[in-house]
C-alpha cells in the first residue's frame, strides 16, 4: 500500500503533535521542584561571587596592586540581582537570606586569603639591629621579640623579683642605679 505525500506528511504532522501534546502534560511530572530550583540558583550565585572576588584579589595581586573595589562590588551586585531573581520566581525554601549567604561567602573568602597568603610571613630577628617585619620597630623594641633570650624583660626596681634574670634583685640590681625607687 502506497501512501501519497500528503497523507505521509498529515500522519508525521500528528505524530509530532501528540509526542508534542504529551510533553506539554508530562513536563510537570519530570520538572525540578521549585525549592529545589531555587537552591540550586542560590548556590550557583554564591559560587560565582566566591570565585569572582577570588579572581579580584588574584588580578590585584599579579598586578602587585591593591584590590580594585569595582570589581568587588561588580561581583556582589551580580550575586545580589542573581539571588532577586531566584527569589523572584518563587517557590524558595529560604526567603531573604542573600545577606546571610553574602556574609558566609565573605567569611569563606577571609579565611581562604588567610590560609593563603602572599608572601611568607617575615619573622623579627631580636638581635640584628634591623626591622625585619617592616613593622617600625628595632629587635628588642619590637613586640614580637618580648620574651626573646635576647631580649631580657627590664628590671622593675620595686617588686622583689629579679625581672631580667640577671641574679640581681631591685635596688641591688645594676640597671635600677638611676630608679629613683633606688636613689640613696
Amino acid at each position: 500500500m502506497k501512501h501519497s505525500p500528503s497523507s505521509l506528511h498529515r500522519f508525521v504532522f500528528t505524530l509530532v503533535t501528540i509526542a508534542a501534546v504529551g510533553c506539554l502534560y508530562a513536563a510537570p511530572l519530570f520538572a525540578a521542584d521549585p525549592g529545589a530550583a531555587c537552591a540550586a540558583f542560590k548556590r550557583k550565585a554564591a559560587a560565582k561571587k566566591l570565585s569572582a572576588k577570588v579572581k579580584c584579589y588574584g588580578t590585584a595581586l599579579k598586578k602587585g596592586k591593591e584590590v580594585d573595589a569595582s570589581c568587588l562590588s561588580n561581583a556582589e551586585s551580580k550575586f545580589n540581582d542573581s539571588f532577586a531573581k531566584a527569589e523572584g520566581k518563587g517557590g524558595c525554601a529560604t526567603l531573604n537570606d542573600a545577606d546571610d549567604i553574602e556574609s558566609w561567602v565573605d567569611d569563606t573568602l577571609a579565611q581562604l586569603l588567610a590560609a593563603l597568603p602572599a608572601t611568607a610571613s617575615v619573622v623579627e630577628i631580636c638581635s640584628n639591629g634591623i626591622d625585619d617585619d617592616s613593622n617600625g620597630f628595632v629587635d628588642c623594641a619590637d613586640p614580637a621579640c618580648v620574651g626573646s633570650p635576647a631580649c631580657p624583660a627590664p628590671e622593675i626596681c620595686s617588686n622583689g623579683i629579679d625581672d631580667d634574670g640577671d641574679g640581681f634583685v631591685d635596688c641591688g640590681d645594676p640597671d635600677c642605679d638611676v630608679d629613683p625607687v633606688c636613689a640613696p
